[in-house]
């Protein structure tokens, strides 16, 4: 029988637990899609995967954090667009 967990992958995923502060932080709320998406790569996606080998009717919620990441990964994708493009002077000319 497989361990689920081993003490080096509960460490790691603690370990990344622990640095996902940083999405609570509000001076880093221009980077919440990007952090948001590391969250569920790290941490969710291989979580509710490992549930769903154990309980086939946990599959919907595979299905859920893939339609989130999906969503977060629009929000990245306009993000990075906006902060590849030039300002304009929004003032008027006087």
């Amino acid at each position: 029988m497989h361990k689920l967990i081993t003490s080096s992958n509960l460490i790691t995923i603690l370990i990344k637990i622990l640095s996902a502060q940083a999405i609570f932080d509000r001076n880093r709320k221009d980077e919440l899609p990007a952090l948001q998406l590391e969250w569920i790569d790290g941490i969710c996606k291989p979580l509710y995967k490992a549930l769903a080998k154990l309980n086939r009717k946990l599959q919907p919620m595979v299905d859920g954090i893939n339609a989130n990441r999906m969503k977060w990964e629009e929000l990245s994708s306009s993000n990075q667009q906006m902060q590849k493009t030039p300002l304009t002077n929004p003032l008027p000319e006087e």
